[in-house]
């Protein structure tokens, strides 16, 4: 017992004939399978009575003392997990390995093809739906303005006013009007209908009395 808890310092031992290592009883919680790169001719390892963590982090190790057909690893059953809490008390080797791998092309090709998928989906709705969008935009907006407006209190005696070219005046009195005023409850100024000729500061009358 060292009181051990890391096997970092092996790369930099040099100890390349070393055959059998005993690190019962230490501290060890995580153990990095690249180590044993570092120690060609070990035979024996021995690890119980560590309090290895039983998630991902030592998928790579069990893997190695599994499947190692050079190193006789002693992992349990002195090895009980301590965590995670979830899997406290049970077996270090009972950890089950599958959850810890993806399928890497899997997880690229599900990338690839969401990615494609909004590109395409972007594209097609810039190009197509761009105004049906704008309008969807400026429709809540007057929804949301018309809540407040009757939430609140009226400061205003108008809502908008309206400028356009006398060539539009048929158009402005016979479809813009009613479907602003009649339909959404809005009161629009018309310079033809609501300024007062040869009265000062027209714009006064935006407030009201």
């Amino acid at each position: 017992m060292n009181n051990l808890q890391s096997l970092d310092f092996l790369a930099q031992a040099n100890l390349i004939s070393l055959s059998c290592l005993i690190l019962t009883e230490n501290k060890l919680t995580v153990i990095n399978d690249n180590i044993f790169h570092f120690l060609p001719a070990l035979t024996y390892l021995d690890v119980i009575e560590n309090h290895l963590t039983c998630d991902c982090s030592n998928s790579g190790f069990l893997v190695w003392a599994l499947s190692s057909v050079h190193t006789l690893v002693h992992v349990g059953p002195g090895n009980r997990c301590m965590y995670p809490i979830s899997k406290k008390g049970t077996m270090l080797l009972d950890m089950d390995l599958n959850s810890c791998w993806m399928d890497t092309s899997f997880l690229c090709c599900v990338s690839t093809t969401g990615l494609v998928l909004l590109t395409v989906l972007g594209a097609f709705s810039s190009h197509f739906l761009s105004w049906r969008l704008v309008y969807a935009y400026y429709h809540l907006a007057t929804s949301r303005y018309n809540t407040r407006r009757r939430k609140g209190s009226e400061v205003y005696r108008y809502d908008a006013f309206i400028s356009y070219n006398v060539r539009d005046e048929a158009w402005v009195n016979g479809e813009m009007l009613p479907a602003l005023e009649a339909e959404r409850d809005w009161r629009l100024c018309l310079h033809h209908r609501d300024f007062q000729p040869g009265r000062a500061g027209w714009l006064a009358r935006w407030v009201a009395d």
